[in-house]
């Protein structure tokens, strides 16, 4: 229980991550760029995250 209980709190956190990632690459697309930096969305970091990935957009 404590293992499986470790991994599901490991994938929320890195949908957290992902939601919040997303977030700031959207509110960042608003303003003008004044710098080129490659976005990250850490979508490999959990299962959930990866299974997830088509619907939460990119």
């Amino acid at each position: 229980r404590l293992k499986e209980g470790a991994n599901i709190n490991k994938s929320l956190t890195t949908l957290g991550k992902v939601i919040a990632a997303l977030a700031e690459m959207s509110s960042k697309h608003r303003k003008p760029r004044s710098e080129k930096k490659a976005d990250f969305i850490p979508y490999r970091d959990s299962v959930l995250t990866w299974l997830l990935k088509e619907n939460l957009g990119k």
